[in-house]
């Protein structure tokens, strides 16, 4: 550990040298050290995925789970298919007893790494456990749609709007359904109720 310390102050802006202690004192238990040593990095490559993870998993490791979500789904943004992060955020959900949140975020996540069978059986099943979530309905649909199964997919996105009007993005998504489904006159009604519904502003989901 001395020597790295010692190479890290020899080449102060050596990124790699930084991630390699910070990967050293993480292992080793010394997480506020590795955090800090993470952040560094950040500082100067705020996308550098490598790091992110370092400190997201210091972060979850200290208790301060709410800073370690964020920086997980910070990782997603820029790397959906990072296994890690996906498992990591669905672990610290269910540790959480926030199961059906849990179910919906990963079937989302899923989707954005082209999984949409997974996606789709993960959906309904939290569609089920929580009939009255215009959301799960919707990302149903949406992976039905994803899969081809236009017919199917109108079903369920139908179903969220009648759970919750005022959600633009099924609308927009049974729009599009139904065109390829060769019914453009649902399909105008349900965008101009989209164009409608996003004009009012409304809680971010």
């Amino acid at each position: 550990m001395g020597e790295f310390r010692r190479a890290v102050a020899a080449c102060p802006h050596e990124r790699g040298l930084r991630l390699e202690l910070a990967r050293a004192l993480f292992m080793a238990q010394r997480l506020e050290e590795a955090r800090k040593f993470a952040e560094q990095v950040l500082a100067d490559h705020p996308r550098n995925v490598t790091a992110l993870l370092l400190r997201a998993n210091a972060l979850y490791l200290q208790g301060e789970e709410a800073d370690a979500v964020a920086t997980f789904q910070r990782v997603i943004e820029i790397d959906p298919k990072n296994e890690e992060a996906v498992y990591a955020l669905g672990r610290v959900y269910y540790q959480q007893n926030r199961f059906e949140p849990a179910v919906a975020n990963l079937a989302n996540l899923l989707m954005k790494r082209g999984e949409n069978e997974k996606a789709f059986q993960l959906a309904s099943e939290a569609a089920v456990r929580n009939p009255a979530s215009a959301r799960n309905f919707y990302l149903t649909g949406k992976a039905l749609a994803r899969l081809e199964k236009p017919d199917l997919a109108v079903k369920w996105l139908k179903q969220s709007t009648e759970l919750d009007p005022t959600y633009p993005e099924p609308r927009y998504l049974l729009g599009q359904t139904l065109l390829k489904l060769g019914k453009k006159e649902e399909a105008q009604r349900e965008f101009q109720a989209f164009e409608e519904v996003r004009a009012k502003p409304r809680p971010r989901r």
